[in-house]
């Protein structure tokens, strides 16, 4: 897949709902914590295999600095670029329980999943599709908000290089729904609509969610 494929930074909101490794499977941030009765699960749909892998593992890494120490449950499934692989991934998230979804890269597959986890009522994140076109720059964002700043740091302690590609989308869209569930009662509507009222300066840039598409701005 080229590069030209992909468009960076966006976070799409599609009507109410937010379309925000190595294969399948789950991983842990902390202890799995509760809200309210049960324990919160976040999914994470990325291509971690074939030719969006190093992409996705772009995006997971981003996710992961976000989310760590959060205690909730991180769930993995590999969306591969394609669009069956993206339903088949975006079904298995659903039925695994998560209250959100980031994921996932390539338009096709992101915007037939956003389809898929709308039916569900699940707030899906996507920190990147080619159908949407913004002129930020994670070079800019990332050494101009204190928080770019901070994330440019974390990353390369954690990863030993410089912030790569998407990296820093996925880490906002990871304090996105870790934002929400902390200011909701943690069920998937909740978290949908605490979505709604996020704004803060994020490392790749301004976020904010208005309208019936949600960039970031």
């Amino acid at each position: 897949m080229k590069r030209s494929q992909f468009v960076l930074f966006v976070l799409v909101l599609v009507s109410l709902f937010l379309v925000v490794g190595c294969g399948s499977g789950s991983g842990v941030t902390g202890e799995a914590i509760a809200v309210g009765s049960q324990e919160v699960k976040i999914g994470v749909l990325l291509p971690l295999s074939g030719d969006g892998a190093n992409y996705g593992e772009n995006i997971k890494n981003g996710v992961e600095l976000a989310l760590e120490g959060s205690g909730f449950e991180v769930v993995y499934e590999d969306g591969g670029c394609n669009v069956d692989d993206a339903v088949d991934g975006v079904e298995k998230l659903i039925d695994e329980g998560v209250v959100g979804i980031i994921g996932e890269l390539c338009s096709d597959s992101t915007l037939v999943a956003i389809g898929v986890a709308k039916d569900a009522g699940v707030a899906m994140i996507s920190p990147a599709s080619i159908d949407f076109d913004l002129s930020n720059t994670p070079e800019v964002a990332e050494k101009n908000t204190v928080l770019g700043n901070q994330f440019f740091k974390k990353y390369k302690k954690a990863y030993g290089s410089e912030p790569p590609a998407f990296s820093a989308e996925a880490f906002d869209a990871g304090l996105v729904l870790n934002e929400a569930v902390l200011n909701s009662d943690g069920s998937r509507e909740g978290v949908m609509n605490a979505i709604k009222d996020i704004s803060f300066e994020g490392a790749s840039g301004s976020i904010n969610f208005e309208g019936e598409y949600y960039f970031l701005k």
